[in-house]
């Protein structure tokens, strides 16, 4: 069996056997694979540290008949905030499980591989992480070819507004106020300030997004044009969104 060095973020971990785990890893050099970590559930196991939900580390593979099996692991981060805050762990689990539906098998995409780790180190540390969500959101889909349109109609071509705008996930973006009387699928209002923060995203990067001040009531909005998108777009609900309405819910402590 051929030996693979990669360096890798777990998306997803679940049991099997007895004492082994299966992990869904989403590498730079090879893409999202699945590995197999015998004995990684034992008390004692060397695995057991680099195989939890998260970890980020450099996994030694070997390629199996149906999946990868793996020798060895180095963890480099695990993102601890994560684990003792519910609603960070509710969207970094969000931002793996988008990961996970979105990317094909086997297809490295090491700029998605750094979206992905930089968009957990900002949820694990900064206090805006809902913006570090959106920005991940829009990156991810515009990576994968799926760009919304979000500085003119994309029906009749308009860039200055002045009317109601319309946000319409089947579509893929804006449609003006006079276009979305006769455009097919469900359009939700848009409003001119997430509409300028949505173009500012796509044309912006991670350091300059730092300095970025956007209100609750905006993040919110864009959070949930983007969740519809993305529905349409994988043509299913997320579960991890599903548990992140339920958590919106709960009275705070």
């Amino acid at each position: 069996m051929s030996l693979h060095q990669v360096e890798g973020i777990i998306l997803r971990v679940r049991e099997f056997g007895e004492s082994d785990k299966i992990l869904v890893i989403y590498t730079k050099e090879i893409g999202k694979i699945d590995a197999i970590a015998k004995g990684a559930r034992k008390f004692k196991s060397k695995l057991a540290a680099a195989t939890q939900q998260f970890s980020h580390g450099y996994f030694y593979l070997y390629r199996g008949k149906g999946m990868f099996l793996l020798g060895q692991a180095e963890l480099k981060g695990s993102f601890p905030r994560l684990h003792g805050d519910l609603e960070r762990l509710a969207y970094a689990s969000y931002l793996c499980e988008l990961t996970e539906n979105f990317v094909p098998a086997e297809e490295s995409q090491p700029e998605v591989f750094y979206l992905l780790r930089q968009a957990l180190e900002k949820v694990n540390n900064w206090e805006e992480y809902r913006l570090a969500v959106i920005f991940f959101q829009l990156k991810l889909v515009s990576a994968l070819g799926y760009k919304p349109v979000v500085d003119h109609c994309l029906n009749c071509g308009k860039e200055r507004f002045s009317g109601q705008l319309f946000f319409n996930p089947l579509q893929g973006g804006v449609i003006c106020e006079e276009c979305n009387k006769t455009v097919r699928g469900k359009s939700r209002p848009l409003s001119l300030n997430c509409s300028a923060v949505l173009s500012h995203l796509q044309n912006t990067d991670w350091e300059r997004l730092t300095v970025l001040k956007v209100s609750t009531e905006t993040k919110e909005e864009l959070l949930a044009h983007l969740a519809s998108y993305i529905n349409v777009r994988l043509e299913k609900r997320l579960k991890s969104v599903e548990f992140i309405k339920k958590l919106k819910k709960m009275p705070l402590a």
